[in-house]
């Protein structure tokens, strides 16, 4: 995904190249940048960092570089760093530093170290204190955006170039999130009331989020309330695991844990399919307000079949990623209304109702953007006149809609993959459901109403021939 994201940003510096030969440095600039902040988030993937300090460090690294990621504004060629949205992420990001910073502090004076395995151990005999985790929980859902800290995230997503907005959806929040994991983990001595906020969280933020994305009309604006959407899918996953620590429940760990887990890598690929796809609309029409385009499927045919293909795994329909993921969180807040907890009985069906309501928003956005932005009739020059996508730009995005696919029809077998992060010895289920048979049926879903429309069809009536209308003969006598 990085690769692509790399390959995405360097096409918009080698055609922006030739109609502002004078700012060419800029655009190198950004590339550097992007390479860099790629380069630091792949070392963090590998586990380069045992310790928290080292850990902070790079959490850090990600926080400059996203700054400068986009570079300029794409309209004013104006240092991102200048912008009034720059600005307040600069400050949100250091306030988060700061948090984390007396974080860290505290965790040394408590427990004499920074190395996570270390204090694992030392957390089981001494709990991670509250004040620690309430620290974290915010300095990292600065990073996240979780609502009410997402004032950054909306301006910042719609004013910087579509790659680097892709980088902030798909991999900086991300990081916000599994910190927020690593420090709830930690000892695996959790309390109740850890996992109900995280659940309380996710799902504000998920209903917020898509109740402002369906009122937005700036198409990286309303994918930006959409990422914030998707943080509060993913926490809800995740505090059901937690969730199952304090209860001391294997299945609801194993089953909010994986579901949020695999929806996070989920939407890193449905969310960037996205915004290369609107980055290249743009690119194309200069309009990123979906009121002044329309027709765009026919000018940009591949653009247009791979955005249905993101924005249906984004609302999550059969048989893409964006199902996979949420039907497992689904099944968590079923274990969770079996629980022994007075709370967690209460919040399982609540946040079960609360989540479909949040799918329910996805789909009418969904019909919206694609509706205005790719069908119906031009409703500016722009539009009309806009052509195909450049070659490159149109493989990264097609690329990453076939991974959409195979990741909603190959469930049943990346799944299992994702066992691993769960802190328990999980071993598979002796159960007589075939994986193919759900592959097929995840394949048949869509095929349905289609297959109940032909049956139908051989239910009507004839179709019947017109003739002339009866006129009492005055035909006859002319």
């Amino acid at each position: 995904m990085t690769i692509w994201e790399i390959s995405e940003k360097a096409d918009y510096i080698a055609q922006r190249h030739r109609r502002l030969q004078d700012q060419w440095h800029i655009y190198c600039n950004s590339l550097v940048q992007g390479i860099t902040l790629s380069k630091a988030r792949l070392h963090h993937a590998m586990s380069c960092a045992p310790d928290k300090e080292l850990c902070f460090v790079l959490f850090e690294h990600f926080r400059i570089y996203v700054t400068l990621a986009d570079g300029f504004n794409s309209h004013t060629i104006e240092y991102y760093v200048e912008t009034k949205e720059g600005k307040l992420w600069f400050a949100l990001g250091r306030l988060g530093t700061l948090l984390l910073a007396i974080a860290c502090w505290l965790l040394w004076q408590r427990y004499g170290t920074l190395d996570l395995r270390l204090l694992d151990m030392r957390m089981q005999q001494l709990p991670l204190g509250s004040d620690i985790w309430l620290l974290g929980v915010i300095g990292f859902g600065l990073l996240a955006g979780i609502i009410p800290l997402h004032g950054w995230v909306p301006q910042a997503h719609a004013n910087a170039s579509a790659p680097a907005a892709a980088l902030f959806s798909t991999v900086v929040m991300k990081i916000g999130l599994l910190g927020i994991l690593t420090l709830s983990l930690l000892g695996g001595n959790a309390p109740l009331w850890w996992g109900i906020v995280l659940l309380v969280l996710g799902m504000i933020t998920a209903f917020v989020g898509g109740l402002y994305a369906l009122m937005e009309h700036n198409i990286q604006r309303l994918l930006a309330y959409h990422t914030l959407e998707n943080i509060g899918i993913i926490l809800l996953g995740l505090g059901a695991g937690v969730t199952g620590i304090a209860l001391e429940q294997p299945a609801l760990i194993a089953l909010g844990l994986v579901g949020g887990l695999y929806h996070l890598l989920n939407h890193s690929l449905f969310k960037s399919v996205l915004f290369l796809g609107a980055g290249s609309v743009w690119f194309r029409t200069g309009h990123r307000d979906i009121e002044k385009l329309g027709g765009i499927g026919k000018k940009m045919p591949v653009i247009s079949i791979a955005m249905l293909v993101g924005l249906m795994a984004m609302a999550a329909l059969p048989p893409l990623n964006g199902f996979a993921g949420e039907w497992v969180i689904y099944q968590s807040f079923f274990k969770l209304s079996n629980s022994g907890a007075f709370v967690a009985r209460l919040l399982g069906p609540l946040l079960a109702v609360g989540l479909a309501i949040t799918g329910a928003l996805a789909v009418m956005c969904m019909a919206k953007v694609y509706g205005v932005t790719f069908l119906g009739a031009p409703r500016t020059k722009e539009a009309e006149n806009a052509t195909c996508a450049p070659l490159l730009m149109s493989v990264s995005v097609v690329a990453l809609a076939i991974c959409c696919v195979i990741g909603g029809v190959a469930a049943p077998w990346l799944l299992p993959m994702l066992s691993a992060a769960v802190p328990l010895p999980l071993e598979p289920a002796n159960t007589t459901v075939s994986q193919p048979m759900i592959t097929l049926l995840l394949i048949a879903c869509p095929l349905l109403p289609f297959i109940i429309m032909a049956i139908c069809k051989g239910d009507r009536l004839p179709s019947r021939s017109r003739g002339a209308a009866w006129v009492c003969g005055y035909d006859h006598e002319k």
